[in-house]
């Protein structure tokens, strides 16, 4: 019973916490992490942010940047948290393609927010780049870390079928009819009779 009611303490604690738990309900939750540094490529055009939205805007600021490719995504709610990080971050979700050189035509979500809250819905067997900045203009960059929960792939099922293979009846018919044409009969040949 003692041993029961701490794991419960436990649980109730890292809720509280803000520790992430998997869930059961069709959820996985991940963790991303990288560091921004000058080994890093850098944006010369940085869409311009008012949480959750791309604004259309830019600035002409270089910025170096991470990727985290969701190719042919589950479809679902993905909700991107940031944890302790030593980089000040922002993040952009790019639908379709990212392009670092033009990159506010497929930005769809965006955060600058501290810390970093966001979800999105993505459309399953799309492709999405979810885009991570040194958001200064500095660039001292640092490390970052996101927590992804994002929907379980669907369960694939592999069904096999039976196959029956019997060999083929082959019905044989007698030829049709054949009509002929009835021949007269050999006439009879009236023979004399002997008579006595």
């Amino acid at each position: 019973m003692k041993r029961s009611l701490a794991a419960m303490a436990v649980l109730i604690v890292l809720a509280a916490s803000g520790v992430g738990l998997a869930s059961s309900a069709g959820a996985a939750v991940n963790t991303y992490s990288g560091v921004l540094d000058n080994s890093d490529p850098t944006m010369p055009v940085v869409p311009l942010i008012l949480t959750p939205n791309c604004t259309g805007g830019t600035t002409p600021i270089s910025v170096h940047y991470e990727v985290i490719p969701f190719t042919n995504a589950v479809g679902g709610t993905y909700t991107f948290v940031q944890y302790p990080s030593t980089a000040e971050i922002a993040l952009y979700v790019m639908e379709g393609s990212f392009d670092p050189d033009d990159p506010v035509p497929t930005c769809v979500a965006a955060s600058n927010t501290n810390p970093i809250n966001l979800s999105f819905e993505f459309t399953a067997g799309t492709d999405y780049y979810v885009v991570i900045i040194d958001d200064t203009f500095a660039q001292p960059g640092g490390t970052w870390e996101l927590q992804v929960t994002q929907p379980d792939p669907p369960t694939t099922t592999t069904s096999t079928s039976t196959t029956t293979t019997s060999a083929p009846t082959t019905t044989t018919t007698a030829p049709a009819s054949t009509s002929t044409t009835a021949q007269p009969a050999a006439a009879r040949v009236a023979l004399p009779r002997f008579t006595g």
